[in-house]
């Protein structure tokens, strides 16, 4: 395949919001294996990517975005910390057609803290300046559970059940606020820290991070070892390259929701 240059492009490569591979040696493009299954190719941001040129990152094919809206305290005021290129984010990706979705890092270790930070994140003038515009959300909005200090802090390797039901408890008290909600982490977490089977049994949206050797046999729409569904969203690469974002990018595959 050319590039807008006319060079012959090998390898991976993304045209139109769809990832090929093109195999020199048989001259023959297809989707890679690790695609089976998937609708979009997207990304996840935040204000470690800079100042994102949204335009660019439309042209390239990417369909979906999943914005860092800031993240859940422990012991600060206000428990919702928000990203400061979260409005400026949002407002871009939507303007250029994306879908988009968010997610909050999470430190917060009990439902009190939880409930204190979701309604903070709700009440920010950040989310209502987003409804005031009229701007609404397309994917949920994300939990992020992967950080050692939420980790130590939920039961360490006793909190299985624990976090499990603390991330239940969250996910409805976002449903309460009128969003669409769901959890991100690693598989890992998924498997041996909180059990996202059952999560995902109950209907909550999973965005799984698995960044493998073998492409194909981590794909969780064809294999992964989950035995009811598979995770609705997978961050496949943290090394990602997009137009219009400096450095590399976190790339996800959208499958349903």
């Amino acid at each position: 395949m050319a590039n807008s240059q006319g060079q012959i492009q090998f390898g991976y490569i993304n045209h139109n919001g769809y990832r090929y591979h093109f195999d020199e040696t048989t001259g023959r493009m297809d989707r890679p294996p690790e695609y089976i299954g998937a609708v979009a190719l997207g990304i996840d941001v935040s204000r470690w990517n800079g100042i994102i040129d949204w335009v660019q990152v439309k042209a390239s094919g990417v369909k979906f975005a999943i914005i860092r809206a800031g993240y859940f305290a422990s012991d600060e005021n206000p428990l919702f910390n928000v990203d400061p290129n979260f409005l400026s984010n949002i407002i871009a990706a939507k303007q250029q057609g994306l879908m988009v979705g968010l997610y909050v890092y999470v430190y917060a270790y009990n439902e009190g803290l939880m409930n204190a930070g979701i309604a903070s994140f709700h009440n920010s003038s950040q989310m209502q300046t987003l409804r005031n515009m009229g701007i609404s959300l397309d994917l949920p909005v994300y939990l992020d559970v992967e950080d050692s200090f939420f980790y130590n802090n939920t039961g360490g390797d006793a909190g299985y059940a624990y976090r499990t039901s603390l991330l239940r408890n969250s996910m409805n008290t976002l449903r309460g606020y009128g969003y669409t909600s769901g959890f991100y982490t690693f598989y890992d977490w998924a498997v041996n820290r909180l059990n996202a089977q059952q999560l995902m049994n109950e209907g909550y949206s999973f965005w799984l991070a698995r960044w493998p050797s073998d492409a194909l046999a981590a794909n969780p729409y064809y294999f992964g070892g989950w035995t009811n569904g598979h995770p609705n969203i997978w961050q496949f690469r943290s090394d990602g390259s997009v137009p219009g974002i400096n450095g590399n990018v976190d790339m996800n595959y959208l499958y349903m929701v």
